[in-house]
């Protein structure tokens, strides 16, 4: 793997701790829910879902979605659905109070730091996950209910709205030990209606005994998860490496069997752990057609980290999209890639359908990144985007993966031959993103389109029965590989200071190495392509390149 030069470990605590599932979601007759981990009790709106929280979601410990889509019409007559829901997150005072990392030094090349201070309070939450528009705080007091303070807020949601205006109402109730928010969004054209909902909701929020440590204060409650970062795992053998990635799958697998709400099951299946609240032999099914795409890249790509282990994946398959929705698909903490949970839905269904092409092309990054990251971020957007499409189109027959097209994608490079606007292969592969995506009468989606049809080509089409087309993409992958590895041995230049040479003490820190890393690719980006071009096809000539255009089109027409 490509280094980053600086050893360490990231350890996060994340907000669903290993407690029991009857401790943590227990819902009493009268409609409760209650997490005696954290000592309360409230009664979400009657018939509201209780959506599981994934393992990497911060310091969310439940969520519920309404049971119907309240709708918001523009001006021009466009019109969204939404589907309120309630959203509960804890902040443990001994966790927000404490400042910096904790540090151990197990052995020499290693540096452990746990993090724990990831929200200040519920104000730097909200700042730092809301998606949904720009919003402010429009009221905001302090009441008692039942002996407890609360503060409550009252926040709107007006500017880069995606789905409509929004008011957002949180009540903070602060109990012993921390504060829980309990935030409830709804569309702003709804809330008279859905006001009397809300308050009933937030004033039935009490406290209860609780059992055990809270989530943070000691060792023994658990709640940890292993992150290791890039730099840290360039360090190790692969064996370290290995046996690092087998247990932060434990952990995460662990954690999120035990957050299940009493609905959902769970069951291991080839190589992922599959939790629904729908029916199982979908998941079954969706794994069966992944494990087809793992040892599809197993066996075609094999050379690339050979030894490496491909953490196995968590597959949540929610009854609804609106379900899957409630999630931020793809989610993750944004560490450089190192969430392992894939969301979808049974409502869209099917062999062929977009929620299978959307598993199939995670699963193919995250097979890539897990074998070797830098190289997968060094791809060229042709190579990286064409082969994420080209495995999102499959389906499985057992263990055996079958290639189709895309219908529409291949009737517009049909046309787009007879428009003569069919980029050739020479000039694509010599393309940075930036020209390939600005090109003059191109588009964005021809851009994506003309990578898809020639990566298949290569790989599942004509040209794969050309033995001298078929080791283009092994070659370049090879021939990049080597050149990032001379790349990283040059001199640096500047002030001396070696790219990732100093240790990060935050999370903020971290994730800006990973940005950093990955935009001084993007800045060496056409320096790589034209290396690496050069190298491979020094001794092809215009003969060369004219048959491969001709056999090419010929295959599209």
């Amino acid at each position: 793997m490509h280094a980053l030069r600086s050893a360490f470990l990231i350890t996060l605590i994340c907000g669903v701790p290993l407690a029991s599932h009857s401790q943590a979601h227990a819902q009493d007759k009268s409609g409760y829910h209650q997490d005696e981990r954290f000592g309360y009790k409230i009664k979400p709106p009657k018939k509201w879902t209780n959506i599981p929280v994934k393992v990497d979601e911060g310091w969310l410990i439940a969520k519920f979605l309404s049971d119907r889509s309240y709708f918001y019409t523009e001006k021009g007559g466009w019109t969204h659905d939404h589907k309120p829901e309630v959203m509960i997150i804890a902040f443990v005072d001994e966790v927000v109070k404490k400042k910096g990392p904790d540090v151990e030094k197990p052995d020499e090349k290693t540096t452990i730091y746990t993090f724990r201070n990831r929200y200040k309070n519920y104000q730097d939450y909200l700042g730092k996950t809301y998606s949904g528009g720009g919003y402010y705080i429009s009221a905001e007091k302090e009441r008692e209910i039942g002996g407890v303070t609360v503060t409550c807020y009252e926040i709107k949601v007006e500017k880069l709205v995606r789905d409509g205006p929004k008011r957002i109402i949180t009540w903070v109730y602060h109990v012993k030990g921390l504060d829980i928010a309990v935030q409830i969004e709804v569309l702003e054209n709804h809330y008279k209606k859905l006001k009397s909902t809300v308050d009933r909701t937030l004033k039935s929020f009490k406290e209860i005994p609780r059992v055990g440590d809270l989530p943070g204060e000691q060792a023994s409650s658990g709640g940890l998860i292993v992150w290791t970062s890039t730099s840290a795992m360039d360090e190790l053998t692969v064996e370290e490496r290995t046996e690092k990635k087998k247990k932060q799958c434990e952990q995460q697998h662990e954690m999120a069997i035990k957050a299940l709400p009493a609905s959902w099951t769970h069951a291991k299946e080839k190589n992922f752990l599959i939790l629904t609240n729908s029916d199982p032999k979908y998941g079954k099914r969706l794994a069966g057609q992944a494990s087809a795409v793992l040892k599809w890249l197993d066996k075609n790509f094999g050379y690339i980290g050979p030894d490496e282990y491909v953490r196995e994946p968590i597959l949540r398959v929610c009854k609804t999209r609106d379900e899957e929705y409630s999630y931020s698909r793809g989610g993750g903490s944004g560490w450089g890639g190192t969430s392992l949970e894939f969301v979808t839905n049974k409502e869209d269904g099917g062999a062929t359908s977009y929620e299978f092409e959307w598993i199939n092309r995670r699963i193919a990054s995250h097979w890539f990144q897990d074998h070797d990251r830098e190289l997968f971020w060094a791809m060229p957007e042709w190579m990286q985007h064409g082969l994420e499409e080209l495995l999102s189109h499959t389906s499985s027959k057992g263990s055996k993966l079958r290639f189709y097209e895309d219908e529409w994608s291949r009737d517009d490079m049909r046309q787009a031959v007879r428009e003569d606007r069919v980029i050739s292969p020479k000039n694509l592969m010599t393309m940075s993103r930036t020209e390939l995506y600005n090109r003059e009468g191109g588009s964005f989606w021809s851009a994506l389109e003309q990578s898809e049809s020639f990566v298949y080509f290569l790989i599942a089409g004509d040209g794969a029965k050309n033995k001298k087309y078929r080791e283009i993409i092994p070659n370049y992958i090879r021939t990049l590989k080597i050149v990032l590895a001379e790349m990283d041995k040059r001199p640096e230049t500047g002030d001396g200071e070696s790219e990732g040479s100093s240790t990060p003490k935050t999370e903020e820190e971290e994730e800006k190495l990973f940005r950093e890393r990955r935009k001084n690719l993007r800045d060496k980006e056409k320096e790589l392509i034209e290396d690496v071009f050069f190298r491979i096809f020094r001794s092809w000539d215009d003969k060369d390149w004219d048959k491969l255009e001709r056999d090419y089109l010929k295959s599209i027409s």
